[in-house]
């Protein structure tokens, strides 16, 4: 039969079903999601899916571990189906489609951010969804949502910013956060947040722009443009100012002190993380979690500035409130810096430790960025051991993920393995700054 036919021998409800997902970004639909676009009971739609998968307009592919079962359109289908859509759903039924699904979307990245990150600034949420986001009870459930749903979220903007829902796309990108720090897709992350500061400020949202800036000014940093994240922080720590607002000031004097420890100036970003540190540690800003990260960024500038004795106490802390506070993902981090300490002080073998542990942590995290600089730190301290073999697996294990996350990084782990097959083959350590795990960012 051709789709033609065998759309029309659809009862009413499996074709409006079939038209509307058709009509929306995603090309695979799972049963809450559907539901929320199509304004039916999860119970519902999922007969409705099943509907269109006996008659061979969708497929349904099996839950994998962590994962829902999710349904997809058969080749060729999807288009077809969305012309149907165009001619045949009046304007009204398509936006009401597209809403319910940025609503669920967004109902459901602030559920998964809740759970990763429950020490995060709330926004208020005006949501009309009529299906609850899926309950998330573990991190890790939460985070393999997350964390295969960007592609979702990219869509779920530019879908807000077409259709002109400009409150949306500040609260999706914002909720989203979790992801961008751990996987550090630097140019998705960047573009998201230069698109929700412009919503942000169309809004009339100051409060919702400076923290989009701070956050966004990260990925300016990743990428080289330091001179831009300065600005944007800024631009923040003005509007802060402006407005009174202790917290954002905070934080945008955080981010600055960054900026200038990435451009060498290690005396000033001494002095303003410091700042920063007093004001975290005072009322009304008092937050043991966010001291720990200051704390966690004067021991990488002074392991930067080869000074690994006055970063050790802040280290200790660090780790200690880190890991008290539940956050796993700098928990981990601040192992890695830790290791990077003892092996600047020449104790490989401790270094090692301390790397392993880092390792196991940010692992369970999915923090894949990060983990290629702890592998490049731990290539370095077996080398140092003389584990030829075990250093060459480090390295390559780094090059494999660099090359999703930094191509020059990935470069230069070739070279460290091609000199591996010479004599004493033994390079230059790396240094904290060059490494990912290493760099504070929240």
């Amino acid at each position: 039969m051709t789709f033609t036919e065998t759309f029309a021998a659809l009862p009413p409800e499996a074709a409006r079903v079939c038209r509307l997902l058709a009509g929306l970004p995603p090309s695979q639909w799972a049963v809450n999601a559907a539901a929320a676009a199509c304004n039916l009971s999860p119970r519902q739609t999922a007969e409705q899916l099943t509907k269109l998968c006996d008659a061979g307009l969708l497929q349904r592919h099996e839950p994998r571990l962590g994962h829902d079962a999710y349904y997809a359109f058969q080749i060729n289908v999807r288009g077809l189906a969305r012309i149907c859509a165009e001619s045949q759903e009046s304007q009204g039924a398509r936006d009401e489609a597209l809403l319910g699904w940025l609503e669920w979307m967004l109902a459901t990245v602030t559920s998964a951010e809740r759970l990763l990150t429950p020490w995060r600034q709330r926004w208020a949420c005006n949501l009309h969804a009529t299906t609850t986001p899926p309950g998330f009870t573990t991190e890790d459930g939460a985070w393999t949502w997350l964390s295969t749903h960007l592609t979702d979220l990219e869509a779920a903007v530019t879908a807000a910013q077409e259709h002109r829902l400009l409150l949306l796309i500040p609260q999706l990108v914002h909720a989203a956060c979790p992801a961008f720090h751990r996987l550090r897709p630097l140019e998705l992350w960047l573009d998201l947040h230069t698109r929700a500061v412009a919503a942000a400020s169309s809004c009339g949202q100051p409060e919702e722009e400076r923290a989009l800036r701070t956050c966004g000014a990260i990925a300016l940093r990743g990428l080289g443009d330091t001179a831009g994240a300065a600005r944007w922080v800024r631009i923040a720590l003005e509007s802060a100012n402006l407005d009174e607002d202790q917290h954002s000031r905070a934080d945008a004097l955080y981010q600055l002190a960054l900026c200038h420890a990435a451009d060498g100036e290690a005396a000033l970003a001494v002095e303003l993380m410091t700042l920063v540190l007093d004001l975290r540690e005072t009322a009304p800003l008092a937050d043991t979690r966010a001291s720990a990260l200051c704390r966690l960024a004067l021991g990488e500038i002074h392991l930067t500035s080869g000074q690994p004795e006055l970063a050790r106490g802040y280290l200790t802390r660090a780790s200690r409130e880190l890991s008290e506070a539940g956050d796993r993902f700098n928990f981990g981090r601040a192992l890695a810096l830790t290791g990077q300490m003892h092996a600047q002080q020449g104790q490989h073998d401790t270094a090692e430790r301390f790397l392993r542990q880092a390792l196991e942590a940010l692992e369970a995290t999915g923090a894949a960025a990060h983990l290629a600089g702890v592998q490049e730190s731990l290539g370095e301290a077996t080398l140092r051991q003389g584990h030829l073999r075990e250093a060459r697996r480090f390295f390559e294990a780094a090059r494999v993920r660099y090359r999703h996350t930094d191509a020059r990084a990935a470069g230069r782990m070739a070279l460290r393995i091609r000199a591996l097959q010479k004599p004493l083959g033994i390079g230059q350590g790396v240094t904290c700054q060059q490494l990912p795990s290493c760099r504070p960012e929240s």
